[in-house]
């Protein structure tokens, strides 16, 4: 019918490199192009399965950035979850009244920390006035403009089957003692 060659005789080239028998023609014919112009297709050619296995690669290591990105978000939403609900317990009641929303809460907050903050500043204020009062009363020497009465240094109670004896032990220089009476009287 159609002869093969020349002389009508069916030829078969066979190889000793088993990975030369599957390959495809287009496969020979770039290798021998490359042959000829001194680049190297086939070598090419697998860079070009090697960036395919690579994409892919990249595209699972993508896929597990996503994926760690998911966990750090979820566990940050948790978090500010938990830090949430702590600092809503921590308001009193006048001030979550009413209000439902987080950005309600947190406006309340802030208002809480400034009522806190001007209270402080109150009470240091009250305390500092008791503390000056103390020692003007206690460490002052007795002045004509000041109280003519000295404090009393200290006051001890005896019980007695008739009554209670009140010792004051302070120096009063000469001075009158009829508040002191007028209150035993009292008693």
């Amino acid at each position: 019918m159609f002869p093969l060659h020349q002389g009508d005789e069916l030829c078969f080239n066979m190889s000793s490199n088993p990975h030369q028998q599957h390959s495809i023609p287009q496969d020979l014919i770039l290798a021998q192009y490359a042959a000829l112009h001194g680049s190297d297709t086939a070598t090419k050619m697998e860079n070009g399965r090697r960036r395919n296995l690579i994409s892919m690669d990249n595209n699972e290591v993508a896929r597990d950035q996503k994926m760690m990105h998911r966990n750090i978000e979820r566990q940050r939403r948790e978090e500010m979850t938990t830090l949430y609900g702590s600092l809503r317990a921590l308001l009193p009641l006048d001030f979550i009244k009413g209000k439902r929303s987080i950005s309600d809460h947190m406006n309340e907050s802030v208002n809480y920390i400034k009522y806190l903050q001007k209270k402080i500043k109150e009470l240091s204020a009250k305390r500092d006035g008791l503390k000056k009062l103390s020692n003007l009363s206690f460490d002052a020497p007795p002045s004509e403009s000041s109280n003519k009465y000295s404090p009393i240094s200290s006051v001890t109670l005896h019980p007695y089957p008739g009554g209670v004896e009140i010792v004051f032990d302070s120096d009063f220089r000469g001075q009158d003692l009829s508040p002191v009476k007028s209150i035993a009287s009292v008693a």
